[in-house]
This record gives structure tokens, sequence and C-alpha cells, in this order.
């Protein structure tokens, strides 16, 4: 029934609200047969019910039903409020012998009003109004015309309850829009500055590169004597800035990888080595740091083929910066592993310290670019946090895996695995 009933009286939702409520007054006042009929809804802004459709009614009458709707006798005691407040229908047989409402039928002198019956206007428990039936005689409101006032209630509910959840919907797409816009902003911005950084970087380190260069050739000169026979102590300070002057190239040339990366301009050389000689090699290279830091380094090559397609000049770099990683936090006179396995896929490096080790909490983080696991202010261990970063970005490129495992105070074991063929060469464009 309420189907066609709303089809054939209210017309189609799509008409403007105000004319829509204005028919609905109408329709209940022809089928009640009512003096007059009202329509109250909840105004947030005033806090009070207001009339927001009539029929029957004149201005006047509209008028002072709305003034008297915001006084506190007529929230507390009018027939609508009552239904708005309860979800009840309400009867008042001559409202006017009633003495709270005597500010209501004062107003109302020319409408011989004898009979009040009123409707709450909600779906469920969700209230927004009441609808008032306005009599001059005290009579028993048929049920059909209950049924008609029910179906009329619930819809002029469910279209103001989805008129605000649109109304609303449309303020949060403005405040989503606004954010969003907001977002991108800020994204763009921040692009920028990691774009000028990058360049920043890559600047300042092809011009410390110049000038360390020139550090080491001339420290060179000096230790071969060409400026004349240094003495032994002399020789101990070539051999400082010699030291010093490898660990600054190393940090710039660190630096440089990080740009590139970043840039996405790194590239992978990849050709048949044998994984076994490149680690020997990175092994061999740090021979004096290891005597230096009076650690133990044991050797293990356990895949007699070990051959892999790979750029060996990164890998390389890889097992370099996982050595440098485990002399930098292992105590003197603790132990460092290095082991080579195969199998039928990959080859896997394993790099096993007796150091200080990474609390667990720690761990997943170790291979974030710039990550500190010892964030003290003496940098006692130097470094900036790239090594591993860089380490991860180029296992990545390959194809391959990296990992970490460790338990504090016992020390740690570095891993990464590369495929013999890797399926597809990956962008280096890794640090995010």
């Amino acid at each position: 029934m309420s189907q066609n009933f709303f089809e054939a009286h209210l017309g189609e939702p799509a008409e403007s609200w105000q004319v829509w409520l204005d028919r609905s007054a109408r329709v209940l006042g022809e089928v009640s047969g009512a003096l007059g009929t009202a329509i109250w809804l909840d105004d947030h802004a005033v806090d009070a019910l207001q009339i927001a459709a009539s029929f029957r009614m004149s201005e006047e009458y509209v008028a002072y039903g709305q003034q008297s709707a915001l006084m506190p006798a007529a929230r507390t005691n009018a027939p609508v409020y009552l239904s708005f407040q309860s979800g009840a229908c309400i009867k008042v047989a001559n409202p006017g012998a009633v003495p709270d409402w005597r500010y209501f039928t004062d107003g109302f002198q020319d409408y011989p009003i004898r009979f009040i019956y009123t409707a709450p206007i909600g779906l469920g428990t969700r209230r927004v109004g009441a609808i008032a039936l306005y009599f001059e005689h005290v009579v028993e409101v048929p049920d059909t015309v209950v049924a008609k006032l029910q179906v009329i209630s619930t819809e002029i509910a469910g279209q103001l309850l989805r008129r605000d959840a649109h109304v609303r919907l449309e303020s949060k797409l403005r405040e989503l829009e606004q954010s969003n816009a907001l977002l991108v902003d800020a994204v763009t911005k921040m692009r920028e500055v990691d774009r000028l950084k990058s360049n920043f970087v890559s600047a300042i380190s092809h011009e410390l590169r110049t000038p360390l260069t020139s550090i080491m050739g001339y420290a060179e000169f000096l230790e071969d004597g060409l400026g004349g026979a240094p003495t032994d102590d002399q020789l101990g300070f070539i051999h400082e800035i010699q030291g010093g002057s490898v660990r600054l190239l190393q940090l710039v040339d660190d630096l440089l990888d990080f740009a590139r990366l970043q840039a996405g301009t790194f590239e992978l050389s990849f050709q048949e080595s044998d994984m076994g000689v490149i680690i020997r090699r990175a092994v061999s290279s740090l021979a004096p740091l290891f005597k230096k830091a009076k650690l133990h380094i044991s050797e293990h090559y356990d895949a007699p083929d070990a051959v892999a397609q790979v750029d060996p000049a990164r890998v390389g770099q890889v097992a370099l910066n996982l050595l440098a990683n485990a002399i930098k936090f292992t105590p003197p006179g603790g132990r460092i592993e290095v082991r080579v396995l195969g199998h039928a896929t990959g080859v896997r490096v394993e790099i096993r310290d007796t150091g200080i080790g990474v609390s667990p909490d720690l761990l997943p983080r170790i291979f974030d670019k710039f990550f500190q696991a010892d964030p003290g202010l003496d940098r006692s261990r130097g470094g900036v946090g790239l090594g591993l970063a860089i380490g991860k970005a180029l296992v990545d490129a390959h194809g391959g895996a990296i990992g970490a495992d460790s338990v504090p105070g016992q020390g740690s074991t570095f891993w990464f695995e590369l495929p013999r063929l890797p399926s597809q060469v990956l962008p280096a464009r890794m640090l995010r």
C-alpha cells in the first residue's frame, strides 16, 4: 500500500524537500479530516521542534506555533514534544483545560481546537520530529488514518535521515578532497626536497672524492719515501692518514651509491662468477682491519660449485658491508665466521659474529636507510646507516634475499642468498 500511496499522493522524492513536506501535510489533513495538520521537525540550530510544513493553518497560527515551541514549557508538556521524546502517539482532549497549556490555546482562540493527536516521526530509535493533527471535536482516529499516518511518518523520517546522511557525506567528501589536496601538495614538496637532497648528496660526494684521491696518493708517496725516508713515528702517522682516508672514501662511495639508487641510475653488470672467489677477496681486503680489531676470522667454503650470474663487484660490496658491520660490533678477541653454501637454485653467504647482537625490537629495522642500532651521541662506531640498506638494495636487485638473526649479548648472523640464474633484472632503485 505504501509505495502506491506515495506515488499517487506524494510524488517522486526527487521533488524539492519543502514541496514534498507540504504535500505530505496536505495528504494527512485530507485523509484524516482534521481541522489542520503540522509537521514538526527537530531543528538543531535552535534546539527545538519547528513547524516544517502545515495544512489549513494560517500564517499567524504557524508563527505562534513557532514561538511557542521555543518556550520552556512547550518542550516538556506540548503533545508534539511528548511524542518526539517518548516515541508514542499522544491523544489530548480539551487542551485548553490544562493550565500548563494556557499559552497554547491563548494563541489559537480563533481556532476551536478540542482534540490533538500526535505521532512521532522516526525510524527505530532515531526520531526526527512529530506530526500533529488538530480536530475541532474529540474523535476516535480510524485505524486506516493511523496506518497512513505511520506510513507517512516513516517515509518522512527516511527521507530526512537520507537527506541528512547525504549532507554529511557531501561534507565528508569535501573534507576528504581538501585533505587529499593537502596530502598531494605535501607529497609533491617532499619529492622535490628528496630530489634536491639526492642532487646535493651526489654533488658533494663527487666533490669530496677528488681531494680524497689526492690525499691517498700523496700518503702513498710519503710511505714509499719519495719525500725522504720516514721515521717509524712518521710511518705510523701515514698509516693513520691512509686508514682515515679509506674510511672516508667508503663513506663517500656509500653516499654516491645511495644517490644513484634513489635516482634509479644504478646499473648492474651480470656475469658468471664464482661466489667463493668473490667472498675470499672481500675477506682478504679487510685483513688489516681484522688484525687491528684483534678478531679471529674463519672461512668455510662448503659449496664446490658456487657459480651464479651476478655482478661480482656489487656482490663483493655487499660482503664488505656485512663484514665491516661485523667488525664494528664485535669486541676484541671475538670471532667472525664466513660460510658459503650452495644448493640447486642458488648460493647462500653467511657471516656470523660473536658481537653485541641486536635486540629483537630493532632487528626488523636494521636494513632501513640511515638506521643506527646504537644511535648514541658518541658515534664511537662511526657510519651513517647506509651500508646495510645499500646491501639490501643490491641483493634485491639481483632477485635475492637478505636477512639477519641475532641474540643480544651472543652475536649475530647476517646472510644473503642469490639465485644462480636471476629470473629478471630488477631495477636497482630500491631505497625508499
